[in-house]
């Protein structure tokens, strides 16, 4: 494939709700609607060409979305770019501190701006895309690793044996932090696609705020170190907790690693980011990376990685 041939191209939307939608996804929580915003949540494409074929990435800042949701989503995406939908994906970040599922209907009071928000949702993903498309430019892809320890498997073992829902040191985390590159033809930034397998539950059940919680602020934080948009890839990661933070508070994603240096989720990502040597004219790598995520999921394409983990 030639350097010309492939095209890339980011688009995002502010996709926060309003303050009379639902709140959370906790079972634990006590309150039903939000205070305040933290940070706002984000619906990010990735619109992905390379002379033969247009494919688009979809991350959305959010819990869960139902099939019938995700198939509306991608419906929508595609006939904004004129694609088949089996050409977009959409991933969620699993994202406890946004709105409530649309499929939660225990609350009382805000039902109708629960559904309104969740029957909008596919149109300001299109819009996304929309900017994404104008946004398509040559482009060269890149693939990096790196570790983090900060997770921990929550899979406690009780003395009688039972699991039960807590902190297990001696559990399995996945600690790869993946980073898929993509730099413009010039060798600008472009974009960043950031895998990792953990739980967004930093602000636990007692937040009464709106926020993208740990991988908003990874976004944020590799945007500013690198200027490259932002993308985050969410692994299988049902038995994946982050290190425990005080209760309500959002601090920063790191913790003491084995060897006694502190290490960070966005910290390894753009370490990652920056030890990849060279950013190939293939797409080979990209499309690896969106197969290996996909196979992490035992769920249809274009739902949550955790649509059936809903505890917390």
């Amino acid at each position: 494939m030639s350097g010309s041939s492939f095209r890339a191209g980011a688009g995002r939307v502010t996709i926060t709700p309003p303050l009379t939608v639902p709140h959370a996804g906790w079972g634990a929580q006590t309150h039903v609607f939000a205070d305040g915003i933290e940070t706002d949540l984000w619906a990010t494409v990735l619109v992905l060409d390379d002379g033969r074929e247009t494919a688009a990435l979809v991350d959305l800042d959010l819990v869960i979305v139902t099939h019938a949701e995700a198939e509306a989503i991608r419906a929508a995406v595609a006939r904004i770019l004129e694609i088949e939908p089996r050409a977009v994906r959409v991933s969620l970040t699993h994202n406890h501190a946004g709105p409530a599922p649309s499929d939660w209907d225990w609350a009382g009071n805000g039902r109708a701006a629960h559904k309104a928000y969740y029957g909008l949702l596919p149109d300001m993903v299109a819009g996304a895309a929309r900017i994404a498309r104008a946004n398509l430019r040559p482009a060269r892809v890149g693939v990096g690793t790196g570790e983090s320890r900060v997770a921990v498997n929550r899979r406690e073992i009780a003395p009688d044996g039972r699991p039960a829902t807590g902190v297990n040191p001696n559990g399995l985390i996945d600690p790869q932090v993946l980073v898929v590159r993509i730099d413009g033809g010039d060798g600008s930034a472009l974009g960043a696609i950031v895998g990792y397998t953990m739980h967004p539950t930093t602000l636990g059940p007692t937040n009464r705020l709106m926020s993208a919680d740990w991988p908003g602020h990874l976004k944020r934080t590799v945007e500013a170190m690198t200027g490259a948009t932002c993308f985050f890839a969410q692994g299988s990661m049902c038995s994946t907790v982050r290190k425990s933070v005080p209760t309500g508070r959002c601090g920063p994603c790191c913790s003491v690693a084995p060897t006694g240096k502190s290490t960070s989720v966005w910290g390894a990502s753009a370490r990652a980011s920056s030890r990849v040597s060279s950013c190939s004219n293939s797409r080979d790598g990209i499309v690896r990376f969106l197969l290996v995520r996909r196979q992490a999921s035992s769920t249809p394409p274009g739902v949550s990685p955790s649509e059936a983990d809903q505890d917390s």
